[in-house]
């Protein structure tokens, strides 16, 4: 496990990876600020099987600002973004969050994006893309209230439990 802090990330475009080795387990923490300007792919890599113990981590402690879009795995990296990237901070963020199915999740219960805190999208828009059924996971620590999020888009199907199989509350809009 590494640890990173930046204080003042902006993305303006570019790529925000965890992106070491496809075989291995790496969790990397960022910590910090992160300033969203323009629309920016960010992911984690993982194994090209579903259901695999190899994937990697994205965890994102920094509190995440600003309006641009942010999509989580889809075709930038090669498509190889099958790892997970956890929200672990309440973030004042308003732009729209698309989980975009790759060819495969590695993992069965930590999904391409999981939620680690209640308010990880309370402003936000997450978009589910057509083909990403479950791409969304719900930490069971975190699953001591009502997750918020400010709107729902995209037309896949999502299961509302926690990496624990525990039923998940949502509160969708303001």
């Amino acid at each position: 496990v590494q640890t990173v802090t930046i204080n003042n990330l902006i993305l303006n475009g570019g790529l925000l990876f965890q992106a070491q080795n496809v075989a291995d387990t790496a969790v990397l923490n960022l910590l910090g600020s992160i300033n969203v300007n323009v629309a920016s792919p960010i992911g984690a890599l993982g194994s090209t099987a579903n259901n695999s113990a190899n994937f990697e981590t994205l965890d994102i402690g920094s509190t995440i600002s600003g309006s641009g879009a942010l999509t989580v795995a889809g075709a930038a990296n090669g498509g190889a973004n099958t790892g997970v990237v956890r929200l672990s901070a309440a973030n004042p963020y308003t732009g729209n969050i698309t989980v975009a199915q790759p060819s495969a999740i590695a993992s069965a219960t930590h999904r391409l994006l999981q939620l680690n805190h209640l308010d990880a999208l309370q402003n936000a828009t997450l978009t589910l893309g057509t083909t990403a059924a479950n791409g969304v996971s719900f930490a069971s620590a975190a699953n001591t209230g009502t997750f918020n999020i400010g709107a729902l888009g995209g037309t896949a199907n999502q299961a509302l439990a926690d990496t624990a199989g525990s039923i998940v509350n949502l509160n969708v809009g303001s």
